[in-house]
């Protein structure tokens, strides 16, 4: 006869159990780095996006990304139209929301505020500076913004 005996089955279903088991914290390390990369993107592409809508004269308007530092609850960044976040125009806002597992660690713009606003048609900025977002396994990435409005990310 051919087959697996019970002792087989038992010591195989241990083995794979063992092996899930083991790989659970590996797959949520790799979620939480995954969400870093995706969200410091996301970032990355609305302050380009703020760039240009400003370059392009949308809406005959400067445009800037404002990005909120939250204790009790999650940060979030948002694309908006004016010259400042406080006198914006709500309807054009784009927001963006980050999970518990990703915040801004550290928002250091040369005039102290949490915004960078970008000039029309040249697309500079006086807001420039850095940002950091981290993730609660302690990866980060670091998003610079200068002086000319030229953006990068580490």
């Amino acid at each position: 006869m051919k087959g697996f005996t019970l002792v087989e089955t038992l010591l195989i279903a241990a083995i794979v159990s063992i092996v899930l088991i083991l790989s659970i914290p590996f797959y949520n390390t790799f979620q939480i780095s995954n969400q870093l990369d995706t969200l410091s993107s996301e970032a990355l592409q609305a302050l380009r996006r703020s760039q240009m809508k400003a370059i392009t004269l949308e809406n005959d308007s400067v445009w800037g990304v404002y990005f909120e530092k939250n204790v009790d609850s999650q940060d979030k960044f948002v694309l908006f139209k004016g010259t400042n976040y406080s006198g914006r125009d709500q309807n054009y806002d784009e927001i963006t929301e980050l999970p518990n597992t990703i915040f801004f660690d550290e928002i250091s713009l040369n005039e102290g505020g949490t915004e960078v606003v970008f000039e029309k048609i040249n697309g500079s900025t006086n807001h420039h500076g850095f940002f950091e977002i981290k993730s609660t396994i302690n990866e980060e990435k670091t998003i610079t913004i200068n002086e000319a409005g030229r953006i990068s990310i580490q």
